[in-house]
């Protein structure tokens, strides 16, 4: 997604934020569905690296270095092997770009929240900007 995406808000842009705010929450909330399905992805190859690395210590032992299969055993080895490393790396990276895009969608969210009561007051004629006095004038 781009990181251009602007998250704050100014009272001076209200018309171009209110264009674009809706757009940009549309594309990063699809942004969030594919990291979710990316995120399940990652799981569920985890899942199986773990079930073909318990079969393949179960039917070879040997080839792992031991000769009593525990549950404890393959457990551990199971941990061990590169491919579950690398397995397990993919879904935190996964998680973690999951989690980043949730939190602009979120922030995304506020923004319309804040742009539609920016707006009301604008409105409505309350937002104005303080006069500034000259010095040694009192109102």
């Amino acid at each position: 997604m781009s990181e251009q995406t602007n998250l704050s808000v100014d009272r001076n842009r209200l018309a171009d934020d209110l264009e674009s705010v809706p757009q940009d929450i549309l594309l990063w909330n699809r942004a969030a569905t594919e990291d979710a399905t990316a995120s399940l992805v990652a799981e569920n190859h985890l899942k199986l690296v773990e079930a073909k690395l318990s079969i393949d210590i179960r039917q070879n032992p040997v080839n792992y270095g031991v000769t009593k299969t525990t549950e404890d055993t393959i457990k551990a080895l199971i941990l061990t092997q590169p491919d579950y490393i690398e397995a397990q790396a993919a879904v935190v990276a996964a998680k973690s770009k999951l989690s980043e895009t949730r939190a602009v969608c979120d922030a995304l969210d506020a923004k319309r929240s804040s742009l539609k009561y920016l707006t009301e007051l604008s409105i409505s004629g309350f937002l104005g900007s303080t006069p500034i006095q000259p010095k040694g004038v009192k109102s």
